[in-house]
Order: C-alpha cells, then structure tokens, then sequence
C-alpha cells in the first residue's frame, strides 16, 4: 500500500480560504521561531543531542560496510537516547553544514508540522474551527515554543505521536484503514525519537473500549485486524534497534532505576 497525492489529498480533506488565517498565522509563527535561532549557545542536554547528531554524521559512511558496529558505537556512546533525532541531526548538518542553526532546525521545522497535524486532528473531529484553534493553542504554549528552538528529542517525539494518534482516529473512525496500518509506522517512529510514546497505545486502546461499551458502538473486526497489523509493522520497526541496545549494553537500566518518586534526577 502507498501513499500517493491523492490519498494525501483525502487524508487532509479539502483546503479552502477558511484555512488562510492558519497559514498566516504559521507564516508569522515561523518567523518568530528563526529569530536568532542559532544565536544562543546549547546548554547541557541539547548539547549532548547535538553532538550525537555529529557523531551519527561521521559515523554514516561505515554504515554502509558495517552496520551492526556503527549502531553498537553509537550505543556505546548514547545508551539513554534512541537513534532518530541523531539521524535528523545528522541530515541537518549535511545540507547547511554543522552549527546551532543547522540542530535547530529540525525541531522548528518538525513543531510547524506538530501544529499542521494538530490542526487536521481538530478538524476532523469537531471541523474547521476547532482545528484552528487548537493549533493557535498549542502554538501559543510557552513549553511548546521554546522546545521548538532547542535541539532536544521532544518536539520530534511529540509530532510523530501525535501524527500517529491522527492516523489511527482517522483509520478506525472513518474506516481508512490503510491510515490505520501507518499509524503503526509513525508510532515506530515515535518510539525511536522517545521511549514514552509506547503510550499512545493505551490511548488507542482506550478509544477502541470506550467506542464499543460507552457509546455502543459496534466493533469493526476489520479496523481491529488493521491495528494488529499496525502493532506488528511497529513491533518489526523497533525490534532491531531494542534486540541491539538491550545485548550491547546494560547501561539503559539506569534509566528506570533513576525515574523514581523523590530521587535526584542526575542519570546524565
């Protein structure tokens, strides 16, 4: 199954005039995230994050040849972080060269998608309007504009996960199912931005429990054969990368050894 420009075309729904104060407001938007934004310098975690973009970036070319041992020297180097913001780091630097613009850049791009995706989730559950607002709202988020500045593993996560929400609800409440299947994929690809988006799945399958016994809805055993699909497309996207960080190091334990109530966080 593919993604051509038409199916695109009825996933977003038609674009009218009533969406042209989004588009200004993210012409405007865009602006504002620019303004000097390789000016500052990076503080601790960003800098880690940046550097790992480097690291992956010199480490491409061996790849190739070698790619078990690339992954396993990346690990080695960056147990507690999955591979994705790395590797947009590492394209990001390809084009403009290595700098603090170069980094952030792919979060300011990836929170202009995050509102997009926002906008369309809002619209197809409550119409235009709704999506409007709800992108303005986001946008509006002190948290949400400031990480879109910072090179960090946030916004990327945040934009999949909720990319993947989208295209489940569209999948399952329409019945698009080919949605539903990518749903599957963009949650893989949350997942290796972020270990927590794994929580998106019990959101999908609180949604699906609350369709059938709240609001009666009956079950589609074709949508739900689709998510099973979806949930194993994801589980064959992340297995590689979770099979080799678990037998190449111990390290990520410390992870969950550290995430305690009334610890010091210090784990870096």
């Amino acid at each position: 199954m593919t993604l051509t420009l038409n199916n695109a075309r009825r996933f977003l729904g038609t674009v009218s005039l009533s969406d042209l104060p989004l588009l200004l407001f993210m012409i405007v938007y865009s602006f504002l995230l620019f303004q000097n934004l390789g000016y500052s310098s990076p503080a601790w975690d960003e800098a880690v994050q940046m550097q790992s973009g480097v690291d992956m970036s010199r480490m491409a070319p061996s790849f190739f040849s070698n790619p078990i041992y690339t992954i396993k020297a990346y690990i080695r180097w960056y147990p507690y972080f999955p591979p994705l913001n790395a590797v947009l780091l590492a394209f990001s630097y390809a084009i403009p060269g290595i700098s603090e613009f170069s980094a952030r850049l792919v979060p300011v791009l990836l929170g202009l998608l995050g509102l997009a995706v926002t906008y369309f989730a809002g619209r197809k559950a409550w119409g235009r309007t709704a999506g409007i607002i709800a992108s303005i709202t986001l946008a509006a988020t002190p948290i949400y504009f400031n990480m879109s500045r910072v090179a960090m593993v946030d916004i990327p996560v945040t934009t999949f996960f909720a990319l993947s929400l989208l295209l489940f609800y569209s999948g399952y409440e329409h019945k698009k199912y080919g949605h539903l299947i990518f749903s599957g994929v963009f949650l893989a690809i949350a997942f290796l931005a972020k270990y927590p988006a794994l929580l998106a799945l019990p959101i999908m399958a609180a949604y699906m429990v609350l369709k059938r016994f709240y609001f009666r809805n009956g079950l589609s055993w074709r949508a739900i054969a689709c998510f099973s699909l979806a949930l194993e497309l994801a589980l064959f996207l992340v297995l590689p990368w979770t099979y080799i960080l678990t037998t190449t190091t111990t390290r990520w334990r410390g992870w969950y050894k550290q995430v305690e109530p009334g610890k010091e966080y210090k784990w870096l």
